[in-house]
């Protein structure tokens, strides 16, 4: 029915049919009014949509006036473009059956005892959508061609004896890393503990190797994406949270004026890079420790306390200021995987990267702002599933809806 269903643009208000001719950008008030409206003649054909027959309608008014509904920064369609709408719709279609008594629930299927379970079984078991969230190449099914376990097992120690050797050919490395692509992620997928693989895979963990790594995973130049997109958004966001004279979150303008000093003491743009990632963490209310560590700045990697750092990605700060810090640390499962990274945004691209190199979740508290960051900037955008960690039982929507509130706003600011 949904593929049948006609949206009754007739019943919206002239004003408001109005602005879609024109291309322009609705209201909140007068989005929330075209949604009551579509709801009301969706209920009318049928009592109980389910979410494609939602999503559907969504994707077809979108297509109708992408100019007006589409979710765009920059002129760039985000996820689907058509997420917040649909999301507006099926909280919409929540409420209005709010007082509909509920149908009985469906006895579950059974299932069978996993108690017979045996570990050939278990190593075949498919992986969850979290684990392969944004990757097209997440396992290799069979070996590169002219390729043995044997000549991959050589190259393997041969890499491992360029690293101990501490002088090596980058273009020879990444070659010898691609052509074993193969065995690390088998390594990788398997649970291998990250001592293990830093000790078995060097490279995996220097800045070329984990940008080869995370290419060949995804199909993403992530240097590229990131540079362009923090030049272009990462300004839009900054300029956005300055259009406002007033926030309920009182650090932001705080941070802003931290970002404008070190910009005056630098006499550089850089500092606007790890300020955007202040300043979406702020937004969203997010817990900064759990993406930034600070110690001092001629602190050993021994002397780094392990135990006040997160399981997850982690950057390790020399210095008490992120905006204006030149050295750092990435640490992974509590342990330091990287040293003397020069630059916040080499810095940052490691931290993004290694959440999907190495099969991790993003944390809770900060999922939005690594949402924001996976969708905008880096433009991983799969349709369905997250990869933010789940903890409880409330339900997940395939986009945060306060990252679809943000680049909403954004765009209608734009």
């Amino acid at each position: 029915w949904a593929l049948r269903f006609e949206a009754p643009w007739n019943k919206l208000p002239p004003d408001l049919l109005y602005i879609f001719e024109k291309g322009l950008r609705p209201s909140g008030r007068q989005r929330r009014q075209m949604i009551r409206i579509i709801v009301s003649e969706m209920l009318k054909v049928c009592q109980d949509p389910l979410k494609k027959h939602v999503d559907e309608i969504a994707k077809r008014m979108v297509a109708q006036f992408p100019r007006s509904l589409c979710d765009l920064i920059g002129g760039e369609v985000v996820g689907s473009g058509y997420d917040s709408l649909a999301k507006q719709l099926r909280i919409r279609v929540d409420n209005s059956k709010r007082m509909v008594p509920p149908l009985l629930a469906k006895r579950p299927l059974f299932q069978e005892s996993s108690n017979s379970d045996t570990e050939e079984v278990f190593k075949k078991k498919r992986p969850t959508k979290q684990q392969t969230y944004g990757c097209i190449n997440w396992e290799m099914k069979e070996l590169p061609t002219n390729e043995s376990l044997k000549t991959l097992k050589q190259k393997q120690n041969l890499m491992k004896m360029f690293f101990k050797g501490q002088e090596w050919n980058a273009a020879e490395v990444s070659n010898l890393m691609d052509a074993t692509y193969y065995l690390q992620r088998k390594a990788i997928n398997e649970g291998t503990d990250i001592r293990t693989l830093k000790e078995e895979w060097p490279f995996l963990f220097e800045e070329f190797g984990m940008m080869a790594h995370f290419l060949e995973l995804t199909r993403i130049d992530l240097k590229d994406a990131m540079l362009e997109s923090m030049a272009t958004k990462g300004k839009r966001l900054i300029a956005y949270m300055e259009s406002f004279t007033m926030f309920k979150n009182k650090s932001i303008p705080v941070l802003l004026a931290r970002i404008r000093a070190a910009k005056e003491q630098m006499g550089s743009d850089l500092p606007e890079t790890p300020g955007m990632v202040l300043l979406l963490l702020s937004y969203f209310m997010e817990n900064e420790s759990f993406m930034f560590h600070y110690v001092e700045e001629n602190c050993l990697p021994s002397e780094v306390n392990l135990t006040e750092i997160p399981v997850t990605p982690c950057l390790i700060i020399h210095g008490p200021c992120v905006l204006q810090a030149g050295r750092f640390m990435l640490s992974v499962d509590k342990s330091i995987v990287k040293e003397n990274i020069s630059g916040f945004q080499w810095a940052f691209r490691m931290l993004f990267a290694s959440y999907y190199c190495l099969n991790i979740h993003y944390p809770q508290e900060v999922g939005a702002t690594l949402e924001f960051i996976q969708r905008c900037l880096v433009k991983i955008n799969p349709e369905r599933g997250t990869k933010v960690e789940k903890r409880n039982s409330k339900r997940q929507y395939t986009m945060n809806p306060k990252v679809l509130s943000l680049i909403r706003a954004m765009a209608d600011f734009q």
